[in-house]
């Protein structure tokens, strides 16, 4: 198992659950690969097993440009929210 830990975060307050979160660990093997990132499925956070799924995605280093606009786009769609 992976465990990541969260120094930072946009916090959408869309669930409660996930508002607490301050680390996860994940599979392994990421379920999806992209140019610039992977996906995992998540197991279990600090705050135990999840009533829904969660996936993370997971910036490849040296991606450049590509994972910086990842990024962008995710956060843009999190201010929306």
């Amino acid at each position: 198992m992976l465990k990541v830990e969260l120094q930072k975060y946009f916090d959408t307050r869309f669930s409660h659950e996930l508002s607490n979160i301050k680390w996860f660990e994940l599979n392994d093997v990421p379920f999806a690969e992209g140019g610039f990132g992977a996906v995992y499925d998540v197991n279990k956070t600090n705050m135990g097993k999840l009533r829904t799924q969660l996936v993370l995605k997971i910036f490849k280093p040296g991606t450049g440009s590509n994972a910086a606009q990842g990024l962008k786009t995710i956060q843009a769609l999190q201010q929306k929210i």
